[in-house]
């Protein structure tokens, strides 16, 4: 078993990154403020998006709202075995015969505002780690 984590980790995560073809996707897009979002009461998560092209003061200053606390724990790795019992292998005349099963990335926990990345890279543009699991089986003769 393995066990992977980082504490006091926090990012500002670049708003130009969150777009595919200037178009916001995800939860930087739900949960962003509108006018309407705000009246009816909903989540806001994210300042309001402004086009690349807006020329307004505060169009590309940096600010807290993309902070983003990347800390996480990670069960990384975990296998578990068995070995049939010695008087059944040799009932069929085999020395060794062992049962596992093992997975990667199997839980993650993190406190990240949208998890949308792995927060090992902390870079949006990137594909979270992809879970396995494996299934093996030794024979030995």
């Amino acid at each position: 078993m393995l066990w992977q984590g980082v504490a006091h980790k926090t990012t500002l995560l670049a708003t130009g990154s969150f777009s595919y073809n200037g178009t916001l996707t995800g939860v930087w897009e739900t949960q962003a403020w509108t006018l309407e979002r705000y009246q009816r009461g909903e989540t806001i998560a994210f300042p309001a998006h402004r086009n690349s092209n807006y020329s307004g003061a505060n169009a590309n200053e940096r600010n807290t709202a993309m902070l983003s606390d990347m800390s996480f724990i990670r069960l990384k790795n975990l296998e578990i075995g068995y070995s049939l019992p010695k008087k059944w292998t040799d009932a069929i005349k085999m020395q060794k015969i062992r049962f596992a099963i093992s997975g990667q990335n199997l839980w993650n926990s993190t406190h990240m505002k949208a998890p949308v990345c792995d927060p090992e890279s902390s870079n949006v543009n990137t594909y979270p780690l992809c879970r396995s699991i494996n299934f093996n089986v030794q024979l030995q003769f």
